[in-house]
């Protein structure tokens, strides 16, 4: 509600089918600041054609405003995206058919890289290196002084 479809993607891109007692998680990423006003879930039975449909105001029942750290959602939802990515599950794979495979591969690839380095999570393409800046001969030399103070 109140906004374009055409920047909106999500992950998992296929659905899973959803089984009783079992929790399914769905992420959004939007392309620009704007946000929804508001979000309608359809669940759809397709044996009994039963459909149930759930209507959430975002204003009125926003989760987000107690979080301490709100960007570990995005983390989570880009390593959804990057987990479709890499299992083939993404729209890289299922809507460019008629690609040649080494086009879509590298297209996958590179999406993978803009993920993992905007949001910092490791992946099939990308590792991350941790670098002590600490200077140990200062620490080891102060440490040294210091033992020769107590004798």
């Amino acid at each position: 509600q109140g906004f374009a479809l055409s920047n909106i993607e999500q992950t998992p891109f296929a659905t899973p089918p959803l089984v009783l007692n079992k929790r399914f998680l769905m992420y959004f990423f939007l392309e620009s600041e704007a946000s929804p006003t508001g979000v309608k879930i359809t669940a759809r039975n397709y044996a009994t054609d039963l459909a149930l449909e759930y209507n959430i105001n975002i204003e009125k029942d926003s989760i987000f405003l107690s979080l301490t750290a709100p960007e570990i959602i995005h983390k989570m939802a880009a390593r959804t995206m990057i987990r479709d990515l890499e299992e083939g599950g993404s729209r890289f794979s299922l809507n460019q058919i008629n690609k040649a495979e080494f086009e879509v591969q590298n297209q996958i690839n590179e999406e993978i890289v803009r993920l993992g380095v905007k949001y910092q999570i490791a992946s099939s393409q990308t590792s991350f290196i941790a670098v002590d800046n600490t200077n140990w001969s200062e620490i080891a030399s102060e440490k040294t002084q210091d033992d020769a103070s107590f004798a």
